[in-house]
């Protein structure tokens, strides 16, 4: 089967009644748990972005809590899952000020938890990667924005230790 391509499906969906569309929404969303997700962001919280960045990063504190006396596989194996969760959230939002944000809310969650920066070299180069994709997005915000965040960063970056 051939996958028609976005100009196909806009003018297709274009056509459709309303009751159709629903229909078509709903249908989706019941096949696939991301696509639930992504429509309700799109439906609920993509007009207050500044909540929905405060709701993640609570979110990712909450997970890094659970993940705090373990040994240290898990601790990798907990900031790779936090991680994955983070990089959906972020796609979701498609805006380089919440990318910036949400990577570096999760790099500061992780240099404040001493048991995970200062014992373990992969989660010290996970959290180093982050910062360099934090760098990259940044340099795409407006230039007010981008003093902002690459003080932050430049402070973050003193806190994580680079023994890369």
């Amino acid at each position: 089967m051939d996958t028609a391509s976005i100009k196909q499906l806009k003018d297709t969906l274009s056509t459709l009644g309303r009751e159709e569309l629903t229909g078509l929404l709903i249908r989706m969303v019941k096949f696939k748990k991301e696509n639930k997700e992504l429509l309700t962001f799109l439906l609920f919280e993509a007009g207050d972005l500044d909540a929905y960045v405060y709701e993640i990063s609570l979110e990712i504190k909450d997970e890094f809590e659970n993940y705090r006396l373990k040994t240290a596989y898990y601790k990798r194996k907990g900031c790779r899952r936090i991680l994955r969760m983070l990089k959906k959230y972020i796609k979701y939002a498609a805006d380089k000020e919440v990318e910036v944000r949400l990577l570096l809310a999760y790099v500061s969650m992780v240099a404040e938890s001493k048991t995970f920066i200062t014992t373990d070299r992969v989660i010290q180069k996970i959290a180093f990667r982050q910062l360099i994709l934090a760098e990259k997005s940044i340099v795409k915000l407006h230039e007010d924005l981008q003093y902002e965040y690459k003080l932050e960063l430049e402070e973050l970056m003193k806190r994580i230790p680079q023994t890369l």
